[in-house]
C-alpha cells in the first residue's frame, strides 16, 4: 500500500503525515458498534482525531503497519472492500437515530455506483434537527426531503432517483466541487436538469450544532481538540454497552455520543480525562491541527500553544479561535473569528478570515499573539 500525501486519505490510501502515516474510517451511518470501537482502539498505534465530517482518523502508522490495519478494519465492517468505492463513500448522515426512510442506502448504492466523482465529493444527509455540514449535495429529511447544492441558494424536493441523476449529470460535467457547477450554470438549472423544482430556500440550514451533555435518551461530549487516546476509545465501548444502544455516534461536531441512556450520571462519572461536556466551554471555540508535532508541513506547535493560551485564563471571542500549522487551514477550513497561522515558530493573524488569507499581523511571539487577540 503506498502512502499518499497532500490531499484527504481513506482506508486504502493513507496520507503521509509528520507523525508517520495517517488512515481514514468512515462510518456507516455515523455509528460504530462497540466491538468495532474496540478494534480501532487496540490497531490505533497513536492519537485518534476526529474529522469536521464525522470522520475518524488513525495517526502514526508505520508503513509495515498499512496494509494489516487496513484490511483488519476491513474485516471489522468498517470499509467497503473496493478501494475505488470505498474513496466515494463521503456520505455524512444524522449522529443521533433518525427514520431516514431508506435514504441512507439509497445514497450508498448511488456513491458506490458512481464514476468520475473526485475524491472530496461529498453528500450530506441531515435533518432540521441535526444540521450536518456543508457538502456538494445536501440532502434533508423533513415531512418530505429536500435538495440543496453548494452555494446554490435554492431547494428542490428531491427522490433518490432524482439525486442519482443530479449525481450523473455532475460527474458528467468535469467539474470536481458542486459549487464550480453553480458558479457556471446556476443551481436552478441544475437541480431542473436532473427533474426537480427549485425555488427559493426560505430556511437554509446553518452550521452544525454540538450535541454535548445530558440529551433527550443520549449524552454527547468531545474530546479537547477531537484527539483521543485508543484507550478512550476503549473506555467509551464499555460505557455503552453498559449504559446505552452499544453504539458510538460520531458527529460532524467532533463530538461523540451514547444514544438509549437512561443514567446520564453514569456515562459523566466514567468518560476519559478532562472531556468537553458543555458548548459554554472555552475548548468548545479553539480549533487546532497537530501542528509542528504532528504534519511535516506545521510550522508552529498548534495544539500545545492553544493550551497554553486556554491554561493562562485567554478567552476566545465569539466564534473560533484557529490556530492553524500553516495557510492550508486545514482543521478549519472556514473562516474563523481570529486565525494564528504557524510561520517558522511564530504567528501571523487573521481576523474574520481563513488561514489563507493575507495577514494582519506576521512574525508574533505567543505572548505577542495573546496580547493582539485581546485587543478585540
Amino acid at each position: 500500500m503506498s502512502a499518499v500525501k497532500g490531499w484527504c486519505p481513506s482506508l486504502f490510501a493513507p496520507m503521509a503525515s509528520g507523525d508517520g502515516h495517517l488512515l481514514r474510517v468512515r462510518p456507516f451511518s455515523a455509528r460504530i458498534s462497540a466491538s468495532q470501537a474496540r478494534r480501532i482502539a487496540a490497531l490505533a498505534p497513536a492519537a485518534i482525531e476526529l474529522t469536521n465530517r464525522g470522520n475518524l482518523q488513525l495517526r502514526g502508522l508505520a508503513e509495515p503497519q498499512l496494509e494489516p490495519v487496513a484490511q483488519a478494519l476491513l474485516a471489522a465492517g468498517l470499509a467497503w472492500p473496493d478501494p475505488a468505492e470505498e474513496a466515494r463513500r463521503n456520505l455524512c448522515a444524522p449522529p443521533l437515530p433518525v427514520e431516514d426512510r431508506g435514504w441512507i442506502a439509497a445514497l450508498e448504492a448511488m456513491l458506490r455506483g458512481a464514476s468520475g466523482l473526485a475524491a472530496k465529493f461529498g453528500i450530506t444527509l441531515d435533518t432540521p434537527e441535526q444540521p450536518g455540514p456543508e457538502s456538494d449535495i445536501r440532502v434533508t429529511l423533513g415531512d418530505g426531503a429536500l435538495c440543496r447544492l453548494a452555494s446554490g441558494g435554492v431547494v428542490a424536493p428531491v427522490t433518490p432517483a432524482t439525486v442519482a441523476a443530479l449525481v450523473q449529470n455532475f460527474a458528467a460535467s468535469g467539474h470536481k466541487r458542486m459549487r464550480d457547477a453553480v458558479a457556471e450554470h446556476g443551481a436552478t438549472a441544475l437541480l431542473a436538469a436532473a427533474g426537480m423544482v427549485p425555488h427559493p430556500d426560505p430556511a437554509p440550514p446553518g452550521p452544525p450544532r454540538a450535541l454535548l451533555g445530558p440529551l433527550h435518551n443520549a449524552f454527547g461530549m468531545a474530546p479537547r481538540f477531537g484527539v483521543l487516546a485508543p484507550r478512550d476509545l476503549a473506555t467509551l465501548a464499555e460505557l455503552t454497552e453498559k449504559h446505552g444502544d452499544g453504539w458510538i455516534r460520531i458527529a460532524p461536531t467532533r463530538s461523540l455520543l451514547i444514544a438509549g441512556v437512561a443514567d446520564r450520571a453514569a456515562i459523566a462519572a466514567g468518560l476519559p480525562g478532562d472531556w468537553v461536556t458543555t458548548e459554554d466551554n472555552p475548548w468548545r471555540r479553539v480549533v487546532a491541527c497537530p501542528g509542528v508535532h504532528g504534519c511535516a508541513s506545521g510550522q508552529a506547535p498548534t495544539r500545545q500553544d492553544a493550551a497554553i493560551l486556554l491554561a493562562q485564563g485567554y478567552r476566545p471571542p465569539p466564534g473560533l479561535l484557529h490556530l492553524s500549522g500553516c495557510a492550508k487551514g486545514c482543521a478549519h477550513p472556514a473562516a474563523a473569528a481570529a486565525v494564528l497561522v504557524g510561520q517558522a515558530g511564530r504567528y501571523a493573524l487573521i481576523r474574520q478570515g481563513r488561514a489563507g488569507d493575507p495577514p494582519l499581523r506576521q512574525g508574533m511571539t505567543l505572548a505577542e499573539a495573546a496580547a493582539e487577540l485581546d485587543q478585540r
